[in-house]
């Protein structure tokens, strides 16, 4: 009896390990969280400090989230948006306010993007730099400086 409750037990267990799925990522060091540091207009070279700001950017799986961390400016902003990484460029599209309670709606007005250094619903970056520590991305008018929070 022993014998046969030690396998069906064992049996179970084996069963429920190999239900589990692990979720990993290949996004590699662009993975986690990044503090959104300076805005450069490429057509005037004018460089904007935004780090006060507390303009963050998350991204985990396929998911990205920019998010304004600081409430002192009268708003606190929270958008989820899909995007895609190759070795030199990133996609970010389709951006939701992240609102269970409203279904998620869709950005419409690009200016809420416009503070997180995206010009376009759909926008590519080409990748300039990424390190552990350090991600700098171009896009045809700004180019973007962020830090590894």
């Amino acid at each position: 009896m022993k014998k046969i409750l030690s396998t069906a037990c064992i049996i179970s267990l084996l069963l429920m390990l190999g239900s589990c799925e692990i979720e990993t990522s290949d996004n590699g060091k662009l993975d986690g969280f990044w503090q959104l540091a300076t805005i450069t207009t490429i057509a005037t070279e004018e460089v904007e400090d935004v780090t006060a700001e507390g303009l963050t950017w998350g991204f985990q799986g396929r998911l990205l989230q920019l998010r304004q961390a600081t409430l002192e400016m009268g708003y606190f902003t929270n958008i989820l948006c899909r995007f895609e990484q190759t070795n030199t460029t990133l996609t970010v599209s389709s951006p939701v306010y992240n609102n269970r309670d409203t279904g998620d709606p869709a950005v419409e007005d690009i200016a809420e993007l416009r503070r997180f250094g995206i010009s376009a619903l759909t926008e590519t970056f080409t990748i300039v730099e990424l390190t552990g520590s350090r991600l700098k991305l171009k896009s045809p008018t700004l180019q973007l400086e962020l830090r590894k929070y």
